[in-house]
Order: structure tokens, then sequence, then C-alpha cells
């Protein structure tokens, strides 16, 4: 895996804006304290681990795990760099970099937290504006870096392979990717459109089949006007992701490195319906219609239906934002702990969270937000809740 050119970051910043007077260069850096009710998403009760087979006093069975939540404080960073110049009256280039953390204070749970880099470098070339509305085609390149670790859910602790073999690091990835995007704004019903490919290269441990992957994604977007305080919104995309060595799944949930690499097609369909109540109020209803894809024999395929709703409230006191969400996943061919005595697989999540900003003047803000997830699902190594708490302060230059 090759490292990030993380020091190089600033330089580039600093050249770009150096070079032209006109420029403009804008940071943002938002901090706080926060507190995760379940650090690694542990199940909450004990159960039979089908996946797994110990021999009893000669007999092979599935054996009883007893989970343990682990709970913490942790300090959550959001922070970003972008610049834009005109290179021309309708040739723009942007360069973007942001850097997202959060660290745990107790460093027993260090193996909670998780750092992701960003940068994008880009050109952006405007056939039409209307005030703040634009036609335009952007054209750009972005990397990232994302440190996360493999841990066992149940216990918090760093994942091994068979012979004691560390792969705690198994989600470390570099990621390279190009994106083109076209956006129609200036008309009285406005779209977009586009194209997404990245390929995402994982820390390769062994013994364990690997992550590495291409991913690409194909995308479109409308909004109508149904009225003066009403908008509808229709979003459909299309992607493939394949996986380099990662074997496919047979039909009775088995894996061997002799299937061919794993590849799955994913669409997605969405409709926002959003209403003007007032000055301070605007509601959000969301639904979305999404499939996968296995192309090797539909192993874990899925239909998924969402609902969301949203409520903003916006003064210039305080900025609040209330929202809930239902999702469930309907596998056609999976089985619970990758086994048929497991009983078809089912999954259902629910999330809901409230979060205000209050500006203290043009550029700060105090934020805080209440975050609630669960996850409900026979498969009961993944099935979970949590609630996340923080609070913090927020500069926007």
């Amino acid at each position: 895996m090759k490292s990030f050119p993380r020091k190089s970051i600033l330089a580039l910043a600093i050249a770009l804006a150096s070079g032209n007077s006109a420029a403009q260069l804008n940071w943002d850096v938002e901090l706080g304290l926060g507190y995760n009710s379940n650090i690694y998403q542990t199940p909450g009760d004990s159960y039979t681990d089908l996946s797994q087979t110990v021999t009893v006093n000669g007999t092979p069975q599935s054996p009883t795990v007893v989970p343990s939540v682990k709970s913490g404080l942790y300090l959550p960073l959001n922070a970003g760099i972008d610049y834009e110049t005109m290179l021309t009256q309708t040739i723009a280039l942007k360069a973007d970099y942001r850097l997202v953390t959060q660290r745990y204070l107790n460093r027993d749970y260090s193996n909670g937290d998780k750092t992701v880099h960003r940068i994008d470098l880009g050109g952006e070339y405007i056939f039409k504006q209307v005030k703040s509305r634009k036609d335009s085609l952007y054209a750009g390149l972005f990397a990232k870096n994302v440190k996360e670790y493999y841990v066992d859910r149940d216990s918090g602790e760093m994942k091994l392979a068979p012979g004691a073999i560390d792969v705690s690091q198994r989600y470390y990835y570099d990621s390279i990717g190009f994106e083109l995007e076209y956006k129609y704004k200036t008309g009285n019903i406005q779209y977009g459109l586009s194209w997404v490919m990245e390929t995402l290269d994982y820390v390769d441990p062994i013994v364990v089949s690997q992550y590495d992957n291409d991913y690409q994604k194909l995308a479109a977007e409308i909004e109508f006007r149904l009225g003066r305080p009403t908008k509808l919104y229709f979003d459909f995309s299309v992607a493939n992701r394949a996986y380099d060595e990662r074997p496919s799944r047979d039909l009775n949930g088995s894996m061997f490195a002799s299937y061919p690499a794993r590849e799955y097609d994913y669409q997605t369909i969405e409709t926002t319906l959003r209403h003007k109540i007032s000055k301070a109020w605007v509601t959000y209803l969301t639904y979305k219609y999404s499939t996968r894809e296995d192309l090797y024999v539909g192993y874990n395929d899925y239909t998924g239906h969402t609902l969301k709703a949203r409520l903003l409230h916006k003064t210039e006191r305080a900025r609040t934002r209330l929202a809930i969400g239902y999702k469930t996943l309907d596998y056609d061919n999976a089985w619970a702990f990758e086994e048929t005595a497991g009983g078809k697989k089912t999954y259902d999540a629910l999330e809901a969270s409230i979060s205000t900003e209050i500006p203290q003047n043009e550029h700060r803000a105090l934020w805080g937000e209440l975050k609630y997830n669960a996850v409900d699902t026979n498969d009961s190594r993944y099935q979970y809740d949590r609630y996340r708490l923080a609070l913090g302060y927020k500069w926007e230059y």
C-alpha cells in the first residue's frame, strides 16, 4: 500500500493561493468531545455462532459467544481547506483537502480510532451563470487515505487470523479516482449527471482474502418545482464493484479460493419531497429503492427499502435538524452466519438524530448532536444498538 502525500497538501494550497491575488482560499475546523455507548457495534446479548465449530468432549458444536460492550469518550475532528481561482472567465481551478478523525481518550480503546484524508484537484467549465446558479462541467482527480482497524466486534480486540497472525490493518487503504459531473441549474427544471471511478488498494494481510477493488458509479438527478414552497427530487444510479482477489460465495454461503473474484452490481432509485412550511421550517420526505446483484451465483443479492423524514428549523439564533430513518433489506439468496442452518438472512435498521448549531458570529458557532442507531438481524454477530452524543465548536473562514 502506497503512503499518502499528506505533507504536500499545505504546500500546494500556499503555492496556489500565492499565484493569484484574486483566488479564494477558505478553511473550516470542527472540533468537539463525544461519547459513544457502543464503540465496536457489539451485540447486546449472548448468541450461538453458527459460523464457528469447537470440539467439546469429542463432539463438534457451535460456541456460545458472550459479547462485552465498550463505551467511551472521543475527540471528533473535521477540518478542511479549499481553493478556487478563475483561470479565465469560464474556467475555474479547484483544490480541496479534508481530514476527518475520531480519537478515543481512553487509549485502551485506540483500536476504535479512525482517520480519513481526502484531496481533490480539478477544473470546472462554466457554460452559463445566473446569479448563484450555473450550468457547469467539472472534471477532477481525488485521492483518499483511510485508517480503520479490523477488530473483533464481540470484544473490541484486534482481529487475528489462524496462527495468531495480526490482520488488524485489513481495513486500511489508499485510493485514487476520477470524477466527471455536469450540472444544469439555470432552468426551471434542474438536473445533473455524474460518473465516478475509483481504485482502492488495501493493506495485504496474509492468509485473509484481499479487499482490493475497482468501483464505478453513474448517476443522474433531476429537480422539479411543484409550487413556490415545494420541490421534488429524483436520483438514479447504477454502480459496480469488482474485487481483485476476494472470492465469491456459492449458494450455500461457502467461499473457496478457487471461486471467481467477487463482483457486485448496484442500482438505486431515490425520490425526495421538500416542502417549505414557513420561512423557518422545512420538511423532507425520502424513499429509496436499492438492489445488489452478485454476478457469480447471486449469493447475498438483496432488495432494499429506505424511508427517511427530516425537519429543519433555521433562525438567526440557531439551526436545528431532526431526522429519522428506517431501512430493510430482503435477501433472496443469503443465510445468517453464511450457514444454511442459520435460516434466510434478515436485516432491519433504525436511525434517529437531532443536531443543532448556534452561531456566535459570522465565522464561529457552537454545535451539538445526538444520534441513535440500531440493527436487527438474525445474524447475531451484526445485531447492535448504540447512541452517540457530541458537543463542540466550529470555525469557518
